[in-house]
């Protein structure tokens, strides 16, 4: 084998330590057996590398055995990554009454249902985008409106998303999702949740597309909008977010009798 052929197995080594490493869960046999697999690649791989061209002493595979252990690195961090998830998932009220959605994409898919009964039933009372996004933020974030986050705060979000233009909505998804995640789980770093969100974010995207070619009518979302744009005790949001109305029909009665 070739130098090359022989350095593709020292970096093979630490890839197949991940593998065996994952296997340790489900198959403690099979995880060691590939466990040990990796060490005899890379030593194998080193003694023709370095140890023979140079007549080196074989006490220099002590190193190359103990080089898989890189294939640690890369778990510890996945590892790290799902615990994250997972913490994040189990502080989310919304997450515990459905296993079909993660914590990122249900919340993306709530907004972006939102978003669509305001602009498909509402539009011509919204004064622009900005509007739009911060009324869909406002419907999802209702139980924290106030005591926990304020509405200026979704206003400021939906100005500062719109500035991304066509991808206004999923970044606007984004930023209100770290905004209940620092609420829901106030132990975990912001730096890890703004990690962990971005890191979702090809999930969001397609989470959104799905639903806006989807989404018919449901009534949770249909009668959350229209409290907010008709109810009487939503008044003072509809004025906050600028929102237009409703509009009141008079009915003139000189002409029925």
């Amino acid at each position: 084998m070739g130098k090359s052929g022989n350095t593709l197995i020292l970096l093979f080594g630490p890839a197949v330590t991940v593998v065996g490493i994952h296997f340790l869960s489900t198959d403690v046999f099979r995880g060691l057996l590939i466990i040990l697999s990796a060490v005899l690649l890379t030593v194998v791989g080193s003694y023709y590398q370095w140890i023979e061209p140079k007549n080196r002493s074989k006490l220099w595979l002590i190193f190359p055995g103990l080089f898989t252990a890189f294939g640690y690195i890369p778990l510890v961090v996945i590892r790290k990554r799902k615990r994250i998830f997972d913490r994040l998932s189990s502080g989310f009220e919304l997450c515990k009454s459905t296993d079909s959605w993660d914590v990122f994409t249900l919340v993306a898919a709530r907004v972006t249902k939102y978003y669509l009964e305001i602009t498909r039933n509402y539009k011509d009372r919204l004064n622009d985008e900005v509007t739009i996004l911060a009324s869909a933020g406002l419907l999802e974030a209702q139980d924290y409106i106030e005591q926990k986050i304020s509405l200026s705060q979704i206003i400021d979000m939906a100005k500062k998303s719109v500035l991304v233009k066509e991808e206004a909505l999923v970044d606007f998804i984004i930023n209100l999702e770290i905004e209940l995640f620092k609420i829901d789980v106030p132990e975990i770093d912001v730096s890890e949740i703004k990690e962990a969100c971005f890191e979702k974010r090809a999930d969001i995207e397609h989470v959104v597309q799905i639903v806006k070619r989807g989404y018919v009518r449901e009534t949770e979302f249909a009668s959350a909008t229209a409290n907010l744009m008709e109810s009487h005790q939503f008044g003072s949001f509809r004025e906050a977010l600028g929102i237009i109305g409703p509009v009141l029909v008079k009915t003139d009665l000189s002409n029925i009798f």
